[in-house]
């Protein structure tokens, strides 16, 4: 699975997976050193394959979390 994703999806996961804690979108972007909405469609495809779970209230609810499964 991991071999068919873009590489930005791949340096995501590697950030959640390096910061070991959940994470909103803008602080996965910076440590995946992409622009925020690169990082949006990564981790649209990451929750696709079931990697990654988002947690929030709603879509723009400035709290919210992505978090590996």
């Amino acid at each position: 699975i991991l071999r068919s994703l873009p590489a930005s999806a791949r340096n995501v996961l590697d950030a959640l997976r390096v910061a070991g804690e959940p994470l909103g979108t803008g602080a996965l972007a910076e440590l995946a050193g992409i622009a925020r909405p690169t990082a949006t469609r990564a981790l649209a495809a990451l929750q696709d394959h079931g990697l990654v779970v988002w947690s929030g209230n709603s879509r723009k609810d400035p709290r919210a979390v992505w978090a590996l499964l």
